[in-house]
């Protein structure tokens, strides 16, 4: 059993991020009914300038965003912005752009009821075993830990939702989320603030190692502390507008 799935990725290029997001998108490309999603931010268009590369290994369905920014990193922005622009089909996976997925993932999604975290456990592979794997697609330890999901803690990664929630609830927090940390709590808050239950899908993920290439902190990120005890009506208020992209941003 398997539905026809968006798979919303954001990117901002790095030299040391390129192999991890071509090795997640090989893995999530071995499904059947997929189309792949990419917003490029940041002030470079690097996968622009080799869509067409692009677009021959990937060989399933490729849409393709470049918004330029000139602020520190809001992923969850991005992910609003593949939601409204990009996806086509009801089911979107938000993903991070360093994450491996098993053969069998988008049957297991199916098989989940979103919101849920698209996973139960991730493995984070220590810079040993991810240059092992760069090589020979091994997966394996070392690892340096692991991390099942939970509200107030490792909340996000890849996310398993629909555009009617996405609609619903306005899309994920990010206002206040430019930076590491914070959004996935936030979403998550948020999603029970509209009164659904945030599950997980049976399926564990490696985390491919790369150094701490994106410095800047989330200044505003315990917010997130202030918004457990919000209503729906605050969050309607807090952010009225979702995935909004100025066309003076996009290269067309």
């Amino acid at each position: 059993m398997s539905i026809p799935i968006s798979i919303v990725i954001p990117y901002e290029h790095h030299p040391l991020r390129l192999p991890l997001l071509t090795f997640c998108v090989k893995s999530l490309a071995r499904s059947a009914q997929c189309e792949i999603c990419i917003v490029e931010t940041g002030p470079t268009a690097y996968i622009h300038d080799h869509i067409n590369a692009f677009r021959e290994w990937i060989r399933k369905p490729f849409r393709y965003l470049k918004v330029f920014t000139f602020h520190p990193f809001n992923r969850a922005w991005a992910f609003n912005v593949g939601v409204k622009e990009l996806a086509t089909f009801e089911h979107v996976l938000l993903t991070d752009a360093d994450l491996i997925y098993p053969p069998n993932y988008q049957n297991i999604l199916a098989q989940t009821r979103p919101p849920a975290a698209a996973w139960n456990r991730i493995l984070y592979m220590s810079k040993e075993a991810t240059e092992r794997f760069l090589k020979s697609e091994s997966l394996g330890g070392p690892y340096i830990r692991s991390t099942a999901p939970e509200k107030m803690g490792a909340a996000g990664g890849a996310m398993w939702v629909t555009k009617t929630i996405m609609n619903h609830v306005g899309g994920m927090p990010e206002k206040d989320f430019y930076g590491k940390y914070g959004e996935d709590n936030a979403f998550w808050i948020k999603l029970e603030a509209f009164g659904y239950r945030v599950g997980a899908a049976d399926i564990t993920l490696h985390h491919l190692y790369h150094p701490n290439i994106s410095t800047f902190v989330n200044p505003k990120r315990l917010i997130v502390h202030d918004m457990l005890r919000w209503p729906r009506e605050k969050w309607r208020m807090y952010q009225r507008n979702w995935g909004y992209v100025d066309q003076n941003q996009l290269l067309t």
